[in-house]
């Protein structure tokens, strides 16, 4: 099982960086897994092919130690997100790891719609990006801003769904209150 994962990894490694539509030739992840951290996260089947996708979240390389809180190779702490059925990655600055949901097909054009919650080392404050995969190329939607720590799946920031409607909620500060308060944000994915 471990041969095939690793089989599988390399080859989406392999047709992803072929992709060059969101990775400039500096950013993309380099083959050598064993210099980054890599998480598979399975996602269910994004595209009604049957077939089960997963993303592969490529960590920053550190310096010296792994995990050296902030001591990223050239400083930066960048993440590239790499998609088992061949779809451009997505990457992300300022990001050591990241929460990835299959959220369904909200828009039902056969494409599931994602949540991603870029992570960092510390800290629960941070931005629920909504993407869908449209025309070749993954569509950002935008993003609420909220405590990700919060809950167990970034699914239950969801608030609502009404047609292509998708609402999350988002921690908004207030002035007069000089607190936050949850307040509803909708994002109309077409």
């Amino acid at each position: 099982m471990k041969t095939v994962s690793y089989f599988l990894f390399a080859l989406t490694l392999t047709c992803c960086n072929s992709q060059k539509t969101l990775l400039s030739e500096s950013t993309k992840p380099a083959v050598q897994s064993s210099e980054f951290d890599t998480e598979a996260i399975p996602l269910g089947d994004l595209n009604n092919d049957k077939i089960p996708d997963t993303a592969f979240v490529v960590g920053p390389k550190f310096l010296g130690q792994e995990e050296a809180y902030g001591d990223c190779n050239n400083g930066k702490c960048n993440i590239n997100i790499l998609f088992s059925g061949g779809q451009p990655a997505l990457h992300f600055e300022n990001a050591v790891g990241a929460q990835i949901e299959n959220i369904g097909d909200i828009d039902k054009d056969g494409y599931a719609e994602i949540l991603i919650a870029p992570s960092w080392w510390v800290g629960c404050h941070g931005y629920i990006h909504v993407y869908s995969y449209k025309n070749d190329a993954w569509k950002h939607y935008g993003y609420a801003d909220n405590n990700v720590c919060g809950r167990d799946t970034l699914a239950e920031f969801i608030t609502g769904i009404d047609g292509n409607t998708l609402t999350l909620e988002e921690l908004v500060w207030d002035e007069q209150l000089e607190d936050y308060h949850e307040k509803p944000k909708a994002f109309i994915i077409e």
